[in-house]
């Protein structure tokens, strides 16, 4: 099922999606909230220094509390085995493969 996605998580998957390329067969633990592929990405990028990742959600470790969110996207989907960032970037590139850019809210 195609998911319709804001052109702006489009994006950020997109760039995910690259950087997990560039990473290889590297595997990476989905259940450390602090250190799992998407917390990887968040700091290695330098959008966040210290992030917490839970369900489609990220925030800073240090700092105030609040929440931002990440793409609407089917997180069991995506973290299913192979844990290897190679294997994440084909699960990532096929999520946005057929997603019609809407604008957010629609």
């Amino acid at each position: 099922m195609a998911h319709r996605l804001p052109l702006a998580d489009i994006q950020f998957i997109a760039d995910f999606a690259a950087y997990a390329r560039g990473r290889g067969d590297v595997v990476y633990d989905y259940l450390d909230t602090a250190n799992c592929a998407a917390c990887q990405f968040l700091r290695d990028t330098g959008i966040a220094r210290a992030p917490l990742v839970a369900d489609n959600r990220w925030r800073e470790a240090r700092g105030p509390f609040n929440y931002v969110e990440m793409p609407d996207i089917d997180l069991p989907a995506l973290v299913k085995h192979p844990r290897t960032f190679s294997a994440l970037a084909v699960r990532l590139e096929a999520l946005i493969a057929d997603a019609p850019a809407v604008e957010r809210g629609q």
